[in-house]
């Protein structure tokens, strides 16, 4: 389920809110050395596995207690986009799925993705030129319909190097959407 649309951040109607989640993969696999395997089946964890960062009206807050603090009026998207903790690419947390209990304050998420984006890369040697590489982005996308609080499960998947599944967790967080 996956849908490409035009940048919300220059010249679109509706706001959009960026909030990244920073998994702890060392500790998450060190914690569960045996998690599933399955996305359908996912190993249930604490909180303080997953940073979630997301702007406020002046500040940028960082928490890991299962809360997540949104400032946004109603009718912006929330864009969730996933990070780790692991130096060197040892690790990667793809987000598979982010679900609000009721779409009283959020509707449910759905992935969209655009393979049409450049990423700056530094240059090689001092004297060199910025590069732009083709990348793909992803993120999951929700609409804020009121203020308030709702349960929400977020879902991920951390590989390895390779791209091999290494586990499968789930995470019960609260979101609380308050107005600018």
């Amino acid at each position: 389920m996956s849908a490409s649309e035009p940048s919300s951040h220059h010249g679109a109607s509706a706001p959009v809110v960026d909030v990244l989640l920073v998994f702890d993969t060392s500790m998450l696999l060190a914690r569960h050395p045996d998690a599933s395997l399955r996305a359908e089946a996912p190993t249930l964890t604490d909180a303080d596995g997953c940073y979630l960062l997301a702007p406020a009206v002046d500040e940028l807050t960082a928490r890991n207690d299962g809360r997540l603090r949104i400032v946004a009026p109603v009718g912006a998207h929330v864009r969730l986009r996933s990070s780790t903790l692991a130096m060197r690419a040892e690790h990667l947390a793809v987000v598979s799925g982010f679900h609000p209990a009721d779409e009283d304050v959020l509707s449910d998420a759905r992935l969209v993705i655009k393979d049409d984006v450049e990423l700056t890369v530094p240059p090689s040697s001092e004297n060199g030129a910025f590069v732009r590489r083709p990348a793909i982005d992803y993120y999951w996308q929700s609409r804020v319909r009121a203020h308030g609080t709702v349960d929400a499960q977020l879902d991920a998947i951390l590989t390895d190097r390779a791209g091999e599944t290494i586990g499968c967790f789930r995470w019960s967080i609260v979101v609380d959407v308050t107005a600018p």
